[in-house]
Parts: C-alpha cells; structure tokens; sequence
C-alpha cells in the first residue's frame, strides 16, 4: 500500500494529420494548459478563463476549437492517459492481471487523481456527469474485451455477467482509491482475478 503519486505527467495530446501547424500550436497549448490546471486544483477549479489565460489564447479560439469545457476536458483526460489496448496473452487469467495492475498504477499518477475529482464533482453538474459516464464507460471497454473473449474460450461461463464481473474486479481498487485516499495493496490485483475466477457471477 503507498501514498498517492503526484509526479508530473505530461500530456500525449496530437493533433489531426494535416493541421495547420498555426492550429496545432494553439491547440496543443490549450491542452497543455487545460492539463496543467486540472493537476494543479481538479476540475473544481477549472474555467474557461483560467485555461486561456495559461495558454495565452483568447477564449474565442478555445470555443473555436471545443464547443464546450466538456469537450475540452474530454479531450484533455484522454491525453493524459491515452487508450488501452486490451492485452491478448492467450490465457483470461494473465490478460486480466497485465490490465488489473495497469488500473491500479493508473490509480497512482496524477492522471488518476483528476478523474477522482471529476468523479466528486459530477454529482452536482449534469454535463461533468455525462463526461463521467462516458469517460468511464470508454475506459472499461478494454476489461469488457477481454472478458468477452474469455467467455468465446470457455474460461468463463457462457451466460457470466461482463458488468457484474467488471465491478469485482476494478471496483475495490476505486473503492480504497476514492473512499479512502489510499493505494490498494500489491497483492490485489492478483487477489482480485483469482477470487473473480473462482467463483464468476452468473
């Protein structure tokens, strides 16, 4: 069990092939600055106007290029923490611990602690909320893949339920993560799976 990391981590942001490089600049400024304040205070804090003051932009070219601060933080998250490939090592079990001890590190970097304050504050905004559930929703999809091919192989039951076993396995590291401000212990991942496969939900 450690402390929550808080190095810097810096945003893997690329724009489009063939922008304008004029355009590239100040888009990948605004990200840059977007991530920067969101490490800085989380989302609570974040406006449009701090956000154009760091990058040095006025807020007309931010709503030039992201019609909305929800976009704009959609855009920000999945540079600090791009997407996962779901791993295919032949076996359930491996490609469960390759992904489960990624979420848990995941779950350590500065990254980790801005969706934890997206989380907070998306029960009192609905756009922040609709961030939250798509964000979360694309972020499971590589556990849902390999699930789903463990079921094609037999090493799940053929009528599992992916959900159910989606939240025994990521849901305790969310739980010691968010409700207690804490890392879960190295050992869980592992636990985690073998438990999960023990005893899959129906």
């Amino acid at each position: 069990m450690g402390a929550v990391g808080h190095d810097d981590q810096l945003s893997a942001y690329e724009c489009p092939e063939g922008t304008d490089p004029r355009v590239a600049r100040s888009r990948i400024a605004i990200i840059d600055a977007t991530t920067a304040l969101l490490l800085e205070g989380g989302i609570d804090n974040l406006s449009v106007d701090s956000i154009a003051e760091r990058a040095g932009v006025s807020k007309a070219t931010i709503y030039r290029h992201w019609p909305t601060r929800q976009h704009l933080i959609t855009d920000a998250l999945s540079a600090m923490k791009r997407s996962v490939e779901p791993p295919d090592t032949g076996a359930l079990r491996t490609d469960l611990l390759t992904l489960l001890h990624g979420v848990a590190e995941h779950l350590g970097t500065p990254a980790g602690s801005v969706y934890c304050t997206l989380s907070g504050a998306a029960e009192h905004d609905a756009e922040l909320a609709e961030l939250r559930r798509d964000f979360a929703a694309e972020r499971g999809n590589a556990m849902r893949t390999i699930l789903a091919r463990g079921m094609e192989r037999g090493e799940l039951p053929a009528d599992a339920d992916i959900e159910l076993l989606l939240g025994r396995l990521v849901g305790p590291l969310f739980y010691m993560r968010m409700a207690r401000g804490e890392l879960a212990p190295d050992h869980w991942p592992e636990a985690l799976v073998d438990a999960t496969l023990a005893a899959p939900a129906p």
